[in-house]
């Protein structure tokens, strides 16, 4: 009997290990998939400012009168 519930218990542990490194796996990619997300965002912010900058320029100059 206690050689029975063994293999059961054991079997048992493989199954949830196999799902706990599925569950790592995943997160990791989710993870990574974060970061890149993020490093995108933060391109994009960096030329929104630069392009704000350009118009904030341009119509600053507009409205100075010329020499």
């Amino acid at each position: 009997m206690q050689l029975v519930l063994l293999s059961v218990i054991m079997v048992g542990q493989k199954v949830s290990a196999a799902a706990s490194d599925k569950q790592a796996l995943q997160t990791y990619k989710d993870t990574e998939a974060l970061l890149k997300i993020q490093d995108e965002v933060h391109r994009l912010i960096e030329v929104n400012n630069s392009l704000t900058e350009k118009i904030h320029r341009a119509v600053t100059a507009k409205g100075t009168p010329a020499a």
